[in-house]
């Protein structure tokens, strides 16, 4: 694949679609450094955090005949990606202020789409006591927000 670093994402999702595993390296290379990063400040473990993304790489690639046609033929408003960049970097950064026991239960739970038995299971904690801290642990995780100024809808 030529210019491969000069293809839109969009591009190269919807060659990937089509079951070109080419364009689907090339969105892991470009995207893996940042869900490494994102990962870490969840799960604070390097090691982990590879681990974890190459998971969902593994997954996303798996499910992609699956999905729906998610690419837009119209180009994306310049404004809301710069105003979603800026959240999520806000985002990002709130939830590496928080400790180390509310960044896992959230990754788990929302980044990596855990259930809270699957959460249980990795944290070895029981479903009931999964259940509080994530609640915990996203009023902590509200509170970092709201000193940041982000306001939820």
């Amino acid at each position: 694949m030529d210019d491969v670093d000069e293809t839109p994402d969009s591009v190269l999702a919807a060659r990937a679609r089509t079951g070109d595993a080419a364009a689907f390296g090339a969105l892991v290379v470009r995207h893996q450094p940042a869900a490494i990063r994102l990962a870490t400040i969840v799960g604070g473990s390097l090691d982990d955090a590879a681990d974890i993304v190459q998971e969902a790489f593994v997954k996303a690639y798996r499910a992609l005949p699956q999905q729906r046609d998610l690419v837009s033929a119209t180009p994306l408003d310049p404004e809301a990606v710069a105003l979603a960049t800026t959240d999520a970097q806000l985002l990002i950064a709130a939830l590496a202020r928080l400790g180390e026991r509310d960044r896992q239960v959230i990754g788990f739970r929302y980044f990596a789409g855990l259930t809270e038995a699957e959460t249980a299971t990795a944290l070895d904690a029981a479903a009931g006591t999964v259940k509080s801290r994530t609640a915990r642990a996203l009023a902590r995780l509200r509170q970092e927000l709201d000193r940041s100024g982000v306001r939820g809808d």
